[in-house]
């Protein structure tokens, strides 16, 4: 499709966007209100008009592509309206709702139906004003639900309507400010400005994974010609398999990453795709994250995404766990299965976001015997035993001290240590 071509499909799907929303447009009490920019709110005269009902009809219109049948509404709790069934749209399972009256029925209550109608599918709730704060209370209750459930106020309402933004990218735009920003609601309605700043640093930003086989080739000290095999690979595998997501918890250096590898590195001998982030050391936005976790499509076929370092970047980690936990549920096709990596200390927050993920915990003596054995026929085992102790938990530490004590054939202390991997560091440089 060349440029003229993408400008026409654009200006019919634009057409055919204001059509789907005549009577939206029909259920202003003025054209002076209709034509404002960024209302915080619906006058009281609009809303009487059922300007609320015609937004979520419009909606119901635009996700299921037919102009002539509008959307059969029924009442869920006194005040919130929505339809029985869901809609496909680009992959993904949406519901739709609407607050007529933020009067007739408390919040906390609005929340628990949205949590329970995003089960299995983004909910997009149409609300009347921006003084209504539904986040924090998702958040508080169900923090994995979050991703879930998106607030449409009457600005983000107009850019649909009038076909200046697409349903999708409205998300990505207000699930980007509120995850990673840390927005208000009312901070993350559209705003065009905002809006185009937003794509452009997505386009900019590219692709902010790697594929895993380059990381390996790349990654000197996960050479796995010095892995010992980790007993906990086949309990991990199992559960991806399975189409389960798995969080790696436990202390520095305690053998997560080196498993997480391993269990990549099982997924490529089969013949599957296997994708690497490391949010600690992301230098990109994050804002194509939500891509890499979305239905594997085509540009998107990876079977396995291996997020590591979570606590180093924990708006990064909100908005990929999040995203992750509302893929596997709201996605046509499943999204990629997602092996995330966690200090200890970080892991309550992450599960919290990881929605129905495994939790393992990782911890150093399950591979420092397997480890030490390795280097029994160089060095005694009072030398051993010496190393093990000084290195304590440290996996990797304890690697080095083995490695650099087997080709001086003596036990080396820190100090030595230190100089030696500090020269052979500077040396590659």
């Amino acid at each position: 499709m060349d440029v003229f071509e993408g400008k026409a499909a654009h200006t019919r799907l634009r057409r055919i966007t204001v059509r789907n929303f005549a009577s939206y447009w029909s259920a202003y009490a003025s054209e002076v209100e209709a034509a404002r920019d960024q209302k915080l709110e619906w006058t009281e005269p609009s809303l009487a008009n059922g300007i609320v009902r015609a937004a979520v009809d419009g909606l119901s219109r635009v996700l299921s592509r037919d102009l002539t049948h509008g959307a059969a509404l029924s009442e869920h709790a006194p005040g919130l309206i929505g339809e029985d069934g869901h809609h496909e749209y680009q992959g993904y399972r949406f519901v739709i709702c609407g607050v007529e009256s933020a009067l007739r029925i408390p919040l906390s209550a609005v929340a628990w139906n949205l949590i329970e109608m995003s089960r299995e599918a983004f909910c997009l709730c149409v609300l009347p004003s921006v003084r209504i704060a539904l986040w924090p209370l998702i958040e508080e209750k169900y923090p994995g639900r979050t991703a879930s459930v998106i607030p449409l106020f009457p600005a983000d309402v107009d850019a649909i309507a009038a076909g200046k933004v697409e349903v999708l990218d409205l998300i990505q735009f207000k699930l980007y400010r509120r995850l990673v920003l840390d927005k208000p609601d009312a901070a993350a309605q559209f705003d065009a400005k905002l809006f185009a700043e937003f794509v452009t640093l997505r386009s900019a930003s590219g692709t902010c994974a790697e594929d895993l086989q380059t990381v390996l080739k790349a990654t000197a000290d996960n050479d796995d010609q010095q892995w010992v095999d980790h007993p906990l690979v086949g309990r991990v595998r199992t559960a991806l398999e399975s189409g389960r997501n798995c969080l790696l918890i436990g202390p520095s250096s305690s053998g997560k990453s080196v498993l997480a590898f391993q269990v990549g590195k099982s997924f490529l001998l089969g013949g599957r795709n296997v994708a690497y982030l490391n949010l600690g050391l992301l230098e990109s936005s994050v804002a194509p994250i939500f891509s890499l976790v979305s239905s594997r499509q085509k540009g998107n076929e990876h079977y396995l995404l291996i997020a590591d370092d979570l606590q180093g970047n924990p708006a990064a980690a909100r908005y990929l766990l999040s995203l992750s936990s509302v893929g596997r549920r709201a996605s046509v096709e499943l999204p990629p299965i997602v092996l995330a990596v966690s200090w200890v200390d970080f892991s309550t927050e992450a599960v919290a976001w990881f929605d129905e993920c495994l939790p393992i915990a990782v911890r150093s003596h399950q591979v420092r015997q397997r480890l030490a054995r390795r280097y029994s026929n160089s060095l005694g085992q009072h030398d051993i035993e010496t190393l093990i102790r000084f290195c304590g938990e440290d996996i990797l530490l304890l690697r080095l001290s083995l490695d650099h004590s087997t080709v001086r054939n003596t036990c080396i202390g820190p100090d030595q240590l230190a100089e030696l991997v500090w020269s052979a560091r500077t040396e590659r440089l």
